[in-house]
């Protein structure tokens, strides 16, 4: 299955909670090591990528993320108030 398949079939299946403007940090598959952090910009199930902005970088740099060799990591953040659901956390 390609990786724009996964994607498009975790996203219609609500098993991966990606949204645009979330947090994320992008881990390298075979390392572990942290490539990037920023927000989601765009999500691109037709290509199997996802568009994440660089903030790690000091820029506004934005990347596209293969699924096939990243780990996309969501970052649990606190929102202003405390609103119902407002924790999220997790690996794509």
């Amino acid at each position: 299955m390609r990786a724009s398949d996964r994607l498009e079939a975790a996203m219609a299946d609500d098993r991966v909670p990606l949204s645009i403007g979330q947090w994320v940090e992008i881990r390298s598959k075979l390392t572990g090591e942290l490539v990037a952090a920023g927000d989601i910009m765009e999500l691109v199930p037709s290509a199997g990528v996802v568009r994440v902005t660089d903030r790690m970088s000091g820029s506004d740099l934005q990347i596209d993320v293969d699924p096939s060799e990243y780990d996309v990591w969501i970052v649990e953040r606190d929102v202003v108030g405390d609103a119902p659901g407002s924790r999220v956390g997790g690996r794509f």
